[in-house]
């Protein structure tokens, strides 16, 4: 059986890029013909622009050295503006974040230390750990809320870590927390001579502590961290 010789190249179309068949080809065998120098390039179908052509003889554009340094120096004037605003933000959240929390931690330990002494205690000494039953000045009436002028056995220090620091002889080279309290009558019970005593039914003391830092960190501006804290108590718990 001899092979269909037939061209299939319509009359004029010929060098077109049209399909034709040759003679020997098989029956499903097709090419496309080259293109004149004057016809169109050929269309992308799928519209992601993948002629087929090629593209070799484009370059690629870049940055030049001078671009580059100037790009540099625009981010350097940014970042000297910025800076001062950082170190504002971290020295905040040291103070007012970290030492704050702490302060108030601290305070509420003092609190509830003071809490658990009987009504009518005036000789346990909680400046040290664990607390002695004499030596101190318990729950008697008394004491100040001045970190200034702290008031003698109402006055207690602790180290950077939180450990309670011995202060029989004064103010501990190394301190880094100071607590000072104060227990006194409540203004309604004040006029009531019997809650001046020891062990008097119906009446209460108010006990308020506070705690602060040495010094604010990094030397940051502002108050320096201070935490008060209070409860009330009952007689005769």
């Amino acid at each position: 059986m001899t092979a269909d010789t037939t061209s299939m190249t319509p009359a004029g179309g010929a060098g077109r890029g049209l399909p034709t068949r040759r003679a020997g080809d098989s029956p499903v065998t097709m090419f496309l013909a080259p293109r004149t120098g004057g016809e169109a390039p050929p269309q992308d179908p799928t519209g992601c622009g993948n002629t087929g052509e090629s593209r070799s003889g484009e370059t690629a554009a870049g940055f030049s050295l001078l671009e580059t340094v100037f790009a540099l120096g625009i981010l350097a004037v940014i970042a000297a503006g910025v800076l001062p605003l950082g170190l504002i933000a971290v020295t905040t959240t040291e103070n007012q974040g970290h030492l704050m929390a702490r302060s108030t931690e601290y305070a509420q330990d003092k609190l509830e230390q003071l809490m658990v002494l009987a009504y009518g205690d005036v000789t346990s000494d909680t400046r040290v750990f664990p607390a002695t039953f004499a030596g101190g000045s318990g729950l008697a009436i008394g004491g100040s809320l001045d970190t200034a002028a702290p008031v003698a056995l109402y006055v207690d220090y602790l180290d950077i870590n939180g450990n309670v620091l011995a202060a029989a002889g004064g103010q501990p080279a190394n301190w880094y927390y100071q607590r000072v309290w104060q227990v006194a009558i409540p203004a309604g019970f004040a006029g009531n001579a019997a809650c001046t005593q020891p062990n008097p039914p119906g009446c209460l003391k108010q006990i308020t502590v506070t705690a602060t830092v040495r010094a604010a960190a990094a030397g940051g501006a502002g108050m320096i961290p201070r935490s008060t804290v209070s409860a009330l108590k009952s007689f005769p718990f």
